[in-house]
Order: C-alpha cells, then sequence, then structure tokens
C-alpha cells in the first residue's frame, strides 16, 4: 500500500475458525498471522460466542471472558473485526428464531425457537455489544433489516449458503436496529475509548454485564441485559458526576462519585458516554534501560502506568531504539505533575507473549514534573 501511496491503508481478510479460544493445531496458526501480517481477521470466535449468548446456550461470563482473553492474544485486538453475520454462516435472525439443530461453527448448535419480536430485541443487544468492544465492527447487509431464511440448502442447514446470500428484503431507516448502528457509528467516530480505549469489566452475572470503555478521560459505559428486568448498583465507573442520556434508548442514568443506578429492562442496553473535556498536559520524558542484551528477534520495550506506556500491557510495551546497544532509549510523551511507574520489558517481536522477561527488582519510578529523565537497567 505504501507503493501507491495509501500509507495506513486498513484490510482484513477470512480466517474461518479464527478465534481467540482457539491457540493451537491449523487454526491457532490464524493468531500469528493476525498479529504479524499486517492483515486483519474476521474474530468468529466472537460471532459464536455472541451468537451462544444471545440463543440462551452461553451466559455473559463466557462473553467477558471472550473478551478479555482477545486483549491477552491479539497484539491488537481492537484492530480485528468483530461481526455477527457474513456470508458463511446462518444469519443470526435466522439461528434465533429456528429451533432446528444446524447452526453454530460446526452446523450442529440448536437454534432460539424465539419470537421475531424477542429474537429482534436479541439481535438489537447484539449489535450493542458488536458497536462497542474492542474491534472493527462488520455489519452484514440486511441485519439491519432482521433478515431471516429458514430454507435448509443442500446439506440440510437452515438458512445457510445460498440463502444468507438473499436479495435485501427491505429498506428502512426507521427500524431500532438501523437506528442503534446509526448512533454508535457516529459514538465510534467521535470517542477515542471506543476506537482503541480499554476494555473493564465493572458488573457481571449471567444475565448481565456492564462494561467501561476508557482513552484517558474519554469514558464510555455500556449495560447489556439478556434477561428479566433488574435494576443494579454500578460503583467503580469512570464517568465523571452527571446525569447521562442513553444513546440507544431512553434511560437516564445519574452517576455520583463513580456509582450509577441502571434499570434495565429485558433485553435492553444502556451505553452512556463522558467525552473528554480537554487534553492532559504531557510532557517528553526520555526512557533508558541499560545491560539490554538481547538474542535473534528480541528487542527491549517500556512499559508502565498509564495509557502512555501501554497499561503494564506486554502487547501494548513501547519498542525502544538500540543505537546505542545495549542501551536502548526511546522518549514518550506522558501526563505531567504525575508519579509513574515503569519497568524495562524484553520480548520477541514475531511472538508477544514468548520469551517474556521482566527488569529484575521493583518498579522504576519519577515525577514527571520535575524530571525528563529517567533510567532502568537489566
Amino acid at each position: 500500500s505504501k507503493a501507491i501511496g495509501r500509507d495506513g491503508f486498513y484490510f482484513f481478510g477470512e480466517w474461518f475458525g479464527a478465534s481467540a479460544n482457539t491457540t493451537t493445531g491449523v487454526d491457532g496458526n490464524a493468531i500469528d498471522y493476525a498479529n504479524t501480517s499486517g492483515s486483519a481477521l474476521l474474530d468468529f470466535g466472537f460471532r459464536d460466542t455472541m451468537e451462544r449468548v444471545l440463543v440462551g446456550r452461553n451466559t455473559m461470563r463466557v462473553l467477558n471472558n471472550y473478551l478479555e482473553q482477545r486483549s491477552n492474544v491479539f497484539s491488537s485486538d481492537d484492530w480485528q473485526v468483530v461481526f455477527m453475520d457474513n456470508h458463511d454462516m446462518a444469519r443470526i435472525s435466522t439461528t434465533l428464531r429456528s429451533a432446528k439443530s444446524t447452526f453454530g461453527p460446526n452446523n450442529k448448535e440448536s437454534g432460539g425457537g424465539q419470537s421475531p419480536a424477542f429474537a429482534a430485541a436479541r439481535l438489537e443487544l447484539g449489535l450493542v455489544a458488536t458497536m462497542t468492544v474492542r474491534g472493527i465492527p462488520a455489519i452484514y447487509y440486511g441485519t439491519e433489516h432482521y433478515a431471516a431464511n429458514f430454507t435448509e440448502n443442500a446439506f440440510g442447514q437452515v438458512g445457510s449458503d445460498p440463502y444468507n446470500r438473499e436479495k435485501m428484503p427491505s429498506f428502512n431507516q426507521n427500524t431500532k436496529a438501523f437506528k442503534i448502528i446509526q448512533a454508535l457509528t457516529k459514538l465510534r467516530k467521535e470517542s477515542f475509548a471506543i476506537q482503541k480505549g480499554t476494555y473493564t469489566q465493572r458488573w457481571i452475572n449471567d444475565d448481565i454485564l456492564v462494561y467501561e470503555r476508557r482513552y484517558n478521560n474519554d469514558v464510555v459505559v455500556v449495560a447489556l441485559n439478556r434477561g428479566t428486568e433488574q435494576t443494579i448498583n454500578v460503583s467503580n465507573l469512570g464517568l465523571k458526576n452527571d446525569t447521562y442520556q442513553n444513546m440507544v434508548g431512553s434511560d437516564v442514568v445519574t452517576v455520583v462519585d463513580g456509582r450509577g443506578v441502571f434499570s434495565l429492562a429485558e433485553n435492553a442496553a444502556i451505553v452512556l458516554h463522558s467525552p473528554a473535556i480537554e487534553e492532559e498536559k504531557l510532557v517528553s520524558v526520555t526512557f533508558t534501560c541499560k545491560n539490554g542484551h538481547t538474542d535473534l528477534g528480541q528487542s527491549i520495550y517500556v512499559t508502565g502506568s498509564g495509557f502512555e506506556l501501554g497499561n503494564w500491557k506486554p502487547a501494548d510495551a513501547i519498542k525502544m531504539d538500540a543505537s546505542n546497544y545495549p542501551t536502548w532509549q526511546t522518549t514518550i510523551s506522558v501526563p505531567a505533575n504525575q508519579l509513574i511507574e515503569w519497568k524495562c520489558l524484553k520480548r520477541n517481536e514475531a511472538s508477544i507473549f514468548n520469551g517474556i522477561q521482566w527488569q529484575p527488582g521493583s518498579n522504576n519510578q519519577f515525577d514527571s514534573g520535575d524530571q525528563q529523565k529517567t533510567t532502568g537497567k537489566f
């Protein structure tokens, strides 16, 4: 893409079976491909997990576990593609409404047998999740109009190829699903928290999941309820004190000192956004790691407290320069007037979770208010 003047061009492909849960065998290689090839992949593990949650076989705890696993496995899970429908599997509306057992990744799992109205509400719940978790959402045509087809193909699979590739059944910009996509697309354009922020679970049981997406002081909180109506008290929210309007409904939530009361109807979602008020003042700090002896394919990185240093995640650590090997150095902009902790990290470049070695001893510390250089060593 650089050769034709399109540096940074984004593209993705399909590796059927790609999943954060599949780390061995042929399909386990999909993780390495996603991490090193430059091409993102359709995350079938997310699709399968989401379908099972909406049908009722999986709980919200399973969904949360998968979302956390994505961050541990993919070096850039915010660039992998999350989706519910595509051209190779029965549409989610078909799966939710049919009682046959021809669904899932092996075409042997049972459908939900749900009424059209109930299935529509479950699809809307899934859309909110797909549009707000870490990753790039892909919406297959017709999903926004609850497309479903119950014809069996030559293999006895309900609503699968070619009956998931049908003509658009209708086009209506006033469906609730269309409005959800519209509202959350606008949010994605405006919010760094959704584009590249962290994922943190804030409240969970089998039917309800509340999670927070955050980038600096830009915060989005999402609450999903697959079960019957319930009111919950959620604490440790990063939202500033205020009264918030649900972006995908009429609900209002007041947050005081990080606590809010969420009244969640059956199959309902609440999305709250506290946009960044102003950018934090940043200062440039030079980080140095001494005695950074490495083997072929290894490099030294810096990681530590705060978004700028990767929040202690090896996958998000900042690679240092080895021009004065074995001393490594890099300059990073960090928030001013803060006590910052960090360490040197040695790891393989191609396989980010192999060969990890941390700088021994306690964390390095410095005050960014009066110190623009800091040093650690192996």
